[in-house]
């Protein structure tokens, strides 16, 4: 008889003929002590990840939450985007077009004292505070809508041999429909490559997601945004959040999704990442922003577009 399971038989009655349930797997580490965790259906999706976020020092309570929590799911749509898209660069042409600068100008006449304030403040132009709140998220018109909690814990998977073979499929099936396997060891190599980068990339955004709680208004299970896990009208990570969000209404909260932060983190966040007086310095911080060249001259052509001294 297995431990802990008894069958009761009324005195003088036959033995009962229902058959014992299997006994479920032995449980090890964290699941041995939570049994929200061993009975929740994301259990054996998140299964190697669990002891990697332990070991970093996540939360044990947080971890139980982000592994039963229902609003959390494994997507792998998610794992494909953040592995494979990097195939298909964004346009960035489009957003420093006449409407694009049309639509800048009235968010500085409308946020004037912020975008003010916070250039005074961190000597960064309010055209590019506004440049960015713009192509980022066209000044919170388009924030997204994936959880980010699931977005992470996706794409902490992307290591996984399945899931590595998966997105291999995905450019051997582009690359055959187009008749050229030119270059397909190496492109297969870079996939692997990109896989663990960004699994790593992953497991730290969920422990800031973690550390960030304390500062946050609200629960961050609820934090819709970006197919990166970027969120806000500042489109920040939640590392990016711990490390340059600021507190621009002085209301006791650092919300995002609200243009009074926004406009003082993307100050800050330039500033403390080099922003000066120069060109150099200027690329340098958009960079560190989005290190995409692309995103560097859209975001400059438009804040000069905007009245921004070159």
């Amino acid at each position: 008889m297995a431990a802990g399971m008894l069958l009761f038989r009324s005195c003088g009655s036959a033995p009962s003929q229902s058959k014992e349930a299997t006994p479920p797997p032995p449980r090890t580490g964290i699941a041995l002590y939570l049994p929200e965790y061993w009975h929740s259906s994301n259990h054996a999706v998140f299964a190697p990840i669990m002891q990697p976020l332990l070991q970093k020092g996540m939360d044990t309570a947080f971890l139980v939450r982000l592994m039963t929590d229902s609003r959390v799911q494994f997507k792998e749509s998610l794992v494909k985007i953040n592995v494979t898209g990097y195939r298909k660069p964004t346009d960035y042409s489009q957003h420093h077009d006449a409407y694009s600068v049309n639509k800048g100008v009235s968010f500085m006449e409308q946020h004037s004292r912020d975008l003010d304030s916070a250039a005074a403040k961190y000597n960064v132009p309010k055209q590019a505070i506004t440049s960015i709140l713009w192509i980022e998220t066209k000044f919170g018109k388009i924030t997204g809508n994936h959880s980010i909690a699931s977005v992470f814990l996706s794409v902490a998977l992307a290591n996984r041999p399945e899931n590595i073979e998966k997105n291999k499929n995905v450019v051997r099936q582009e690359l055959s429909e187009k008749k050229d396997t030119t270059g397909l060891y190496e492109l297969e190599k870079k996939i692997e490559q990109r896989a663990n980068k960004k699994s790593a990339w992953a497991i730290d955004q969920l422990m800031a997601l973690d550390s960030m709680r304390s500062r946050y208004h609200a629960d961050v299970l609820d934090i819709k945004g970006s197919f990166a896990g970027a969120f806000g009208l500042s489109q920040f990570l939640p590392s990016s959040y711990r490390s340059w969000a600021v507190d621009g209404d002085g209301d006791g909260k650092i919300n995002l999704f609200d243009e009074q932060d926004a406009i003082f983190s993307v100050a800050n966040y330039l500033s403390v990442n080099g922003w000066r007086k120069d060109r150099e310095s200027h690329e340098k911080a958009v960079f560190h922003y989005n290190n995409s060249k692309d995103y560097v001259s859209a975001v400059l052509t438009l804040a000069e577009k905007l009245g921004m001294d070159k």
